[in-house]
Order: structure tokens, then sequence, then C-alpha cells
């Protein structure tokens, strides 16, 4: 199939020039797949270790005393983690699919935003900051709302 889409738009006197090019192509499509099954794995490896430190620190919430600060750090530790799992498993439908799901890398944003807007309360926070991330918030929730919506009817056109 890609030898047909490179001769419908390149013309070659010599087949063997098509031959090499080909292989060139075939070569360097690889280097994608490789680099995603290395971001995959680096993501395994820090989704384990941000598991390990959500526990920690939901440990150390009971020796501390202060239980409310320890269960807003508890809660920021594990959106951290389930953020790394969602880029894993972005990273794994793209290998099997070889399309990156918007809708998933949307959510991670939001999670992440969420995550954002939860240390707002220990932090010395501007009004612009709050408002910037409320707006955020938003137009990723707008999005998610309209790529499932359309996704719905594409399901629904196809049946």
């Amino acid at each position: 199939m890609m030898c047909m889409n490179i001769r419908k738009y390149f013309h070659f006197k010599d087949f063997r020039e098509l031959k090499q090019i080909e292989l060139v192509i075939a070569i360097f499509s690889f280097v994608p797949i490789i680099c995603y099954i290395l971001v995959a794995l680096l993501l395994s490896i820090i989704a384990f270790f941000s598991l390990i430190n959500a526990g920690m620190v939901l440990i150390h919430m009971f020796e501390g005393g202060e239980v409310i600060l320890g269960i807003a750090h508890g809660i920021h530790a594990i959106l951290l983690t389930v953020i790394i799992i969602e880029l894993f498993e972005t990273v794994v439908i793209y290998l099997r699919t070889k399309h990156v799901p918007i809708l998933i890398l949307m959510m991670v944003g939001l999670t992440a935003m969420i995550r954002h807007a939860l240390i707002f309360s220990f932090e010395d926070v501007q009004v612009i900051d709050i408002v910037a991330t409320a707006i955020v918030m938003l137009v990723l929730i707008c999005g998610i709302y309209v790529l499932r919506d359309s996704s719905d009817n594409a399901k629904i056109m196809a049946e």
C-alpha cells in the first residue's frame, strides 16, 4: 500500500530507486513506534513510583497530626498518579490504533487542572490565576462534551 502511495506522487525512471526510498520510509516509520514504546516504559516506571509516593503521603498523614493538610496532599498525589496512568493509556491506544485519542488527552488536562485548583487553598494565589484556571477548565469541559457528543453521533450513524 505504501508503494502505491509513493508511485502515485513520485515518478521514478529506475525501479531500484523506488525500492531504496520505500526501504528508507519503512525504517523511518519505526522511529515513532520505538519512541512511543520508550515513553510507555518510562511512564510505567513513573506511575509505579508515583503510586508508592501516594501511599507514603497517606501513611504520613496519620503520623503528622494535620489530617486535613494530609488529605489534600494525598489527593494531590493520587491525582498525579491518575494523570500518569491516563497518559500511559493514551500511548497504549496510539500503539494499537495509530491514532491519538484527543478525548482522553482532554480528560488528562481536566484532571491536571483540578489537581492544580486543589492547591489554591495552600498558596497565596492571585485572582487572575483562579480565573484563568476556571476558564481553562470550562474550555476543557466544553471540549469533552462536544467530542463525546460527536463520537456518540458517529456511532449512531455507523449503525
